[in-house]
């Protein structure tokens, strides 16, 4: 029993091992990439507060006045029906979250141009649990929140590794 458990154990880890699967890490940025401004239209809202929380477990030092600058705009929430039943009412619905976001150097010229970054997930309608229903809104959002933060700092170590790679 324990040779097949072993044996099982093996052959999953070499098969996640062989289909090129790892975990995601953390931001790795070359020098003169350690620190960062967050500037944006709401530095209270949940966005940005959460996008400056990411960049500093991950190392970077968020500051006023830095040599590189990210804005980031407040996110944009939109909903729309994407199936309806045969009376017209809504059965599945998408949910977006979208930002615009850009980043400059010292000089005020842009390493990144305004860029839109959006996220979907769809979601079942249930007209018979509102409040099931709204809650699971809240935690959708939040999850589509932390990814746009993800698709953020994928943009932000792409950007570092070109830049890196020039010099």
């Amino acid at each position: 029993m324990k040779m097949a458990l072993k044996t099982a154990f093996l052959c999953t880890l070499l098969l996640t091992a062989g289909c090129g699967f790892h975990l995601r890490g953390t931001l790795e940025l070359p020098p003169g990439w350690d620190s960062i401004a967050v500037s944006g239209d709401n530095p209270n809202g949940e966005l940005q507060q959460n996008l400056v929380s990411s960049l500093q477990s991950a190392g970077v030092m968020v500051v006023e006045d830095a040599d590189l600058t990210l804005h980031v705009e407040s996110e944009e929430k939109s909903r729309r029906n994407v199936a309806i039943d045969s009376a017209a009412s809504a059965t599945e619905f998408e949910i977006e979250l979208a930002t615009n976001i850009s980043l400059s150097d010292a000089r005020g010229e842009y390493l990144l141009e305004p860029t839109r970054i959006a996220v979907q997930r769809l979601m079942n309608h249930n007209p018979n649990d509102v409040v099931g229903e709204a809650a699971e809104v809240r935690t959708l959002e939040r999850e589509l929140r932390d990814d746009l933060i993800q698709q953020i700092l994928r943009r932000i170590r792409f950007l570092a590794s070109s830049d890196a790679n020039k010099t």
